[in-house]
């Protein structure tokens, strides 16, 4: 087969701290390889570009074949030898990455063209202590960043000399876009890796939130925590809870690139904000999934909707976007707007919203009995409830005194710093979190 070529660039993953090393340890050679046939032979989606894991030879070697999917361009062969070793300890084996530095996480290659045989040779090297359910994730990741390396320079490798293309495979193993403190806009193939190991680690929480795996909560109760705590060094890691407007640049990127689909996207977006605004506020009282309730409205049928309106969506962007984009099913009318300003002095304008929602039987639309209230600032917001909780809420809890009710929504007037005052209406979970916080748009 090959050898790993001596000074060939290395490449990996990024954020070692969104995986649990040192709680296993692979031992055996079969067991290892036979892991990585469990999760990726057979399976086209496994791999980015529908590529294809193929041809294990009892010595450690596979062909990783990239689909082109083109008539006149025939997919294309990689040797690829998997093995796990030590290259965390300083007298490790592995060959450490200088893509990442001392952010590198468990998982190496080496990716060149041998213009000799007109082949193209990998090596993936996993750190010993990678769990087994963390093997598509990591090996899943390098595999990725090799398939897109080669889907974009196969037709040039050839007349490519071996130092130049050592060069460009070296420029697409860093992370370009999806870093702390980037600016850049211009995908690598390590960024598009990057972003399906996200997805990854999005759907494993997506998963576990779904009501129909509730077994699987209860069987490990630990098991959401832990896969929220890896989606949040993930975002750290790859930029994405810098602050708010890389955030939006980053989003619309992704979008674009369709790595992510619109669910998990949205789970996305929702768990970085909380993390930005954690990052500020440590002992803050929101979570992330307040913010996402907030965030992002979803639909009632027409009796719940007489009572309550639209479920969440207390951002004017987001809930403008989701009216318009509901086929005419919703009409809203803005009723009012004032500014609020937070302890800290930061000012965002806060609107009331007339909702309405067509009944299909009658043709017309019927009003909501209660208004929406949205926030033009998201960040400003956040703020704006952690204020009321610390300065409003708990004095009135602490000192025992009765909250009153409107329309069995608990209520309570909260006095600004810029002098004014505003009704806030909330609903609280069994935990004493947030299940939802507004401005009663009565008061607008």
């Amino acid at each position: 087969m090959h050898s790993q070529r001596v000074g060939a660039p290395v490449g990996g993953t990024r954020g070692g701290s969104s995986y649990d090393l040192g709680q296993y340890q692979w031992t055996s050679f079969m067991d290892f390889h036979r892991r990585i046939q469990q999760v990726f032979l057979g399976d086209t989606n496994a791999i980015m570009r529908n590529s294809e894991l193929h041809a294990f030879d009892g010595d450690q070697f596979y062909t990783l074949r990239v689909n082109e999917h083109h008539a006149t361009h025939p997919n294309i062969d990689v040797q690829v030898r998997i093995e796990y070793t030590d290259f965390s300890s300083p007298t490790g084996t592995g060959r450490v990455s200088p893509a990442h530095g001392a952010n590198q996480g468990p998982a190496r290659f080496t990716l060149h063209y041998d213009v000799d045989t007109g082949t193209w040779q990998a090596s993936v090297q996993v750190d010993h202590r990678v769990l087994p359910d963390d093997i598509r994730r990591a090996v899943g990741h390098e595999l990725d960043e090799i398939a897109d390396i080669v889907h974009q320079q196969n037709a040039v490798a050839g007349t490519t000399s071996r130092a130049d293309m050592d060069g460009i495979i070296g420029e697409q193993q860093q992370a370009s876009v999806f870093r702390p403190g980037s600016t850049a806009m211009q995908l690598t193939s390590h960024d598009r890796a990057a972003i399906r190991e996200l997805d990854l680690t999005l759907q494993e929480l997506e998963y576990l939130r779904n009501p129909a795996h509730a077994s699987a909560v209860a069987s490990d109760p630990g098991r959401v925590q832990r896969a929220e705590q890896r989606v949040q060094a993930l975002l750290e890691d790859s930029g994405l809870a810098d602050n708010p407007a890389r955030l939006d640049q980053l989003l619309a990127t992704i979008r674009q690139s369709g790595g992510i689909p619109a669910s998990r996207l949205r789970l996305l977006d929702a768990h970085a904000r909380f993390r930005i605004h954690q990052q500020a506020n440590p002992n803050t009282t929101v979570t992330a999934a307040l913010v996402e309730h907030l965030l992002y409205p979803q639909a009632r049928g027409l009796s719940n909707f007489r009572q309550m309106g639209l479920n969440g969506g207390h951002t004017t962007t987001q809930f403008r976007d989701f009216v318009t984009n509901s086929g005419g099913t919703y009409r809203i009318n803005e009723t009012g707007n004032r500014t609020i300003t937070t302890q800290s002095g930061r000012s965002t304008t806060v609107r009331g919203w007339r909702q309405e929602m067509l009944n299909p039987d009658t043709g017309s639309y019927e009003v909501s009995l209660s208004p929406n209230s949205t926030f033009d600032d998201f960040s400003v917001y956040l703020e704006f409830i952690d204020d009321f909780a610390n300065r409003t809420l708990l004095p009135a809890m602490q000192s025992g005194r009765q909250i009153l009710t409107v329309n069995g929504i608990p209520m309570l007037v909260h006095h600004m710093s810029d002098g004014t005052s505003i009704r806030v209406g909330f609903f609280l979970d069994p935990s004493g979190q947030f299940r939802t916080i507004f401005v009663d748009a009565n008061n607008i």
